[in-house]
């Protein structure tokens, strides 16, 4: 930590979940920035009963979906959508042969899944327990047989430990929080420093900036 102390660039708290939080961290030190690596969620992978048979289209909003589900190779040449290009990238990288990336947000990709897949047919969302939008039942509304199947789940950090593993309030200058349940724990943590935090916070979607809306810096 002493090291993060003494360094003359910007430092930034970075949230996001491990493995990716090192990318992200990449590339903020290519930009000039000091990373401090400190994940809010940790996930790990759910036991997953999956349905009989085969679906039409396999859908993830997360590459910890890709990451953490029992790949079945028969599943392979499946008709694959994805939320960003990055959870695309892990799809590929597992296998999947025709993998579509709606390179946005959940709405981006519903309305993907809408435009290139007919209606009635089956799509399976592999997901975490708790997703921030409601995909499935968007999809079920439009009329397509859709089930989200949770493959993993992700656990908040104790707060006491995330205090334990931070430099000092002022050490740091910005935040990164990529996720609506990760901006909850933030301000959770924030609202906990005796002298308040004065810095920046960069949210990656307007719901992830929801806790702080309102929020004085001090």
């Amino acid at each position: 930590m002493s090291d993060i102390i003494a360094t003359s660039r910007p430092i930034l708290w970075i949230t996001r979940t491990e493995p990716v939080n090192a990318v992200t961290a990449a590339r903020m030190s290519e930009m000039g920035f000091c990373a401090l690596t400190v994940p809010v969620l940790k996930p790990r992978a759910v036991r997953t009963v999956w349905p009989q048979g085969i679906p039409d289209t396999l859908v993830f909003t997360s590459a910890h979906g890709v990451r953490f589900h029992d790949l079945d190779r028969k599943m392979l040449s499946l008709p694959v959508f994805t939320v960003g290009d990055r959870t695309a990238r892990a799809a590929i990288s597992a296998g999947y042969r025709d993998v579509r990336s709606a390179s946005g947000d959940v709405r981006d990709l519903e309305h993907l899944v809408r435009q290139e897949i007919p209606v009635g047919e089956t799509v399976f969302h592999l997901s975490t327990r708790q997703p921030a939008g409601d995909l499935v039942g968007n999809l079920k509304r439009a009329g397509y047989e859709a089930r989200r199947i949770s493959v993993y789940e992700t656990r908040a950090v104790p707060v006491s430990e995330l205090y334990a593993a931070l430099a000092p309030p002022k050490s740091f200058d910005g935040i990164l929080v990529h996720s609506p349940r990760a901006g909850r724990i933030v301000k959770q943590v924030i609202d906990g420093f005796p002298t308040g935090f004065a810095g920046s916070i960069y949210c990656i979607s307007s719901a992830a900036a929801v806790p702080f809306c309102g929020t004085s810096k001090r």
